[in-house]
């Protein structure tokens, strides 16, 4: 890890653990304001019930004056709802005490003074009833009614100074906790810019240092796909140079064959056909011997020619395409016993002759795969010019090829042959096959021709140095047919 790399995560590391004391700090002062703002509303509703207290108190003397001057006994209605309202404001105010003990000592001192004003109020009213006025306006205003009142007041008085102190230092505190509360949201806010900023930079660089590694990385496959290319077209070279090698290879044994052994075996034959004249008038059993000999020597001919059309059909020379595909079908179906369907249309032009011979050896390829692996019982072959494609079709009924699972390694090589024989001459192969369904081989190769491929032109072509085609041989007439083997 590097030092920038490292710096940027202490710092980041620093930006958490602050903004982690941060948020802290604003949920405390957000949980003292909660906590004040209890204590706020109690404090205010002691000093609301200290104020109906004082209310009920005050209406209680004002009734009893009001009634002992005028004597009138509707001033007496509201100490009778004084009465009846006192009784729960004290209540109300014992129970918002419980929890302050000096408080709850003033409380009890304020109770019985009240308790005393009224003992007061209920003597004043009675000399009142009595008649005697006069002596209970003197109570009233003189008396020990006036004292309590003094002291009731004086009471309430320090009650409210106490809870209106209270008040005071609870709304500060929590002035004091909300200001807080704002600073480090406003600290936090700022943290988080700061964190964004950070992360905005860590992202970009990262960014860049995947884009410069993955320019590297396409750098570096487009190199070993260079590589690879260059490697690949090396191998298409070396296996096309092997294939016409091959070919040239087949081509000059098979003259070879022709004109060593062929002229051999020619001598041969004469030189026995000259014995068996001569024996005929000295030896019956030597002349039937010599015409043994003489079959084993036309034996070794068929077979010579045979070995020589395998390597290099001498039709696919002196007759074209058409024609050595037509033989070679017909040959190969008929010793393996197998029906075959031929449609190969006449060109007007004689193909080049790479493509002649990569469309034989296709051909051949895909019928000794039949033969060999399908277990057919039929084989078609076409060969069509359209659109100045050469399209040839060899397809079969066999047993059909897995493409999923292909793990015999000849028919897997041949396949490739195949392809690349097509593709070399800037053509596409195609297999289509499906277990139990047969097997369908395609290839189109772009028509290039070599000469005008007419009667005419071949009459007026020398002769080739190869033997004959046999006999099953064929002309380049179009055909759909159909043989059994």
């Amino acid at each position: 890890m590097g030092n920038k790399t490292l710096k940027l995560w202490l710092t980041l590391s620093a930006i958490f653990i602050i903004s982690g004391i941060t948020v802290g700090v604003v949920l405390y002062s957000l949980y003292r304001d909660e906590v004040l703002v209890e204590r706020i509303s109690a404090i205010r509703e002691r000093m609301i019930s200290l104020a109906s207290i004082r209310t009920w108190v005050v209406d209680s003397e004002t009734s009893q004056r009001g009634y002992v001057i005028s004597g009138n006994s509707t001033f007496l209605e509201p100490l009778t709802t004084a009465r009846e309202h006192l009784g729960a404001a004290q209540k109300t105010l014992r129970n918002q005490l419980i929890a302050d003990a000096s408080m709850l000592e003033l409380n009890s001192t304020l109770e019985r003074l009240i308790t005393l004003h009224y003992e007061n109020i209920k003597a004043t009213l009675a000399r009142a009833a009595q008649g005697n006025f006069s002596q209970a306006e003197q109570m009233v205003s003189r008396g020990q009614g006036q004292k309590i009142m003094d002291q009731i007041r004086a009471v309430i008085g320090e009650m409210e100074t106490y809870h209106q102190q209270r008040l005071t230092a609870a709304s500060e505190e929590r002035r004091t906790a909300m200001l807080w509360a704002r600073l480090a949201t406003i600290a936090l806010g700022g943290l988080i810019l700061v964190l964004i900023a950070t992360l905005a930079y860590i992202i970009d660089r990262e960014l860049r240092h995947r884009e410069l590694y993955q320019e590297q990385l396409n750098q570096e496959v487009e190199r070993l796909a260079a590589e690879l290319r260059e490697r690949a077209e090396e191998l298409d070279t070396l296996s096309t140079y092997l294939q016409n090698s091959i070919e040239k290879e087949r081509a000059q044994l098979a003259r070879d064959l022709h004109d060593e052994f062929g002229g051999v075996l020619t001598a041969l034959k004469i030189e026995l056909a000259w014995v068996e004249g001569k024996a005929e008038a000295y030896d019956e059993t030597l002349t039937e011997r010599t015409r043994q000999v003489s079959a084993r020597v036309n034996d070794l001919i068929d077979l010579k020619r045979r070995v020589i059309e395998n390597l290099r059909p001498s039709l696919l020379d002196n007759l074209g395409v058409e024609a050595a595909l037509t033989w070679y079908a017909r040959d190969v179906t008929e010793r393996a016993g197998l029906a075959l369907e031929l449609d190969i249309d006449t060109l007007a032009l004689r193909p080049a002759s790479e493509i002649a011979i990569a469309l034989f050896r296709i051909a051949q390829e895909a019928i000794s795969n039949t033969l060999k692996y399908a277990q057919a019982t039929t084989v078609r072959l076409s060969l069509k010019m359209k659109n100045n494609q050469l399209r040839l079709e060899i397809s079969d009924n066999g047993v059909g090829i897995d493409m999923s699972a292909r793990t015999n390694k000849r028919l897997t090589h041949g396949l490739a042959g195949m392809k690349h024989r097509a593709l070399t001459l800037r053509g596409q192969f195609f297999i289509y096959s499906t277990p139990g369904q047969g097997t369908t081989i395609i290839a189109e190769i772009p028509y290039q021709s070599a000469v005008v491929y007419t009667p005419e032109r071949r009459a007026q072509e020398p002769s080739s140095s190869q033997s004959s085609a046999p006999d099953r041989s064929t002309s380049s007439q179009a055909a759909r047919e159909t043989a059994s083997g």
